[in-house]
C-alpha cells in the first residue's frame, strides 16, 4: 500500500463502513518488520512483545 499510513486509513475506512471506528489508546499493528518465519509440525513457537504480553503457538498434526 505504498506507507503504513496508508493500510491505517483502509482499516479505519473499513471499519466506518461497519459502524465501527478506532479509539484512542487502540493498538493497530501495520506489518512487521522481521521475516516470517516457518514452524514445523511439532513445535512451539513463542512471541512476546514488552509490555503488551505474550503468545504461543503449539503446532500439533491433526490425528
Amino acid at each position: 500500500m505504498g506507507h503504513c499510513y496508508n493500510s491505517l486509513a483502509w482499516l479505519a475506512n473499513k471499519l466506518g463502513e461497519h459502524g465501527k471506528r478506532l479509539r484512542k489508546g487502540m493498538i493497530v499493528s501495520s506489518g512487521s518488520m522481521v521475516a516470517c518465519q516457518f514452524v514445523p509440525p511439532g513445535s512451539t513457537a513463542v512471541g512476546k512483545i514488552d509490555g503488551l504480553g505474550e503468545v504461543t503457538l503449539k503446532y500439533k498434526l491433526p490425528k
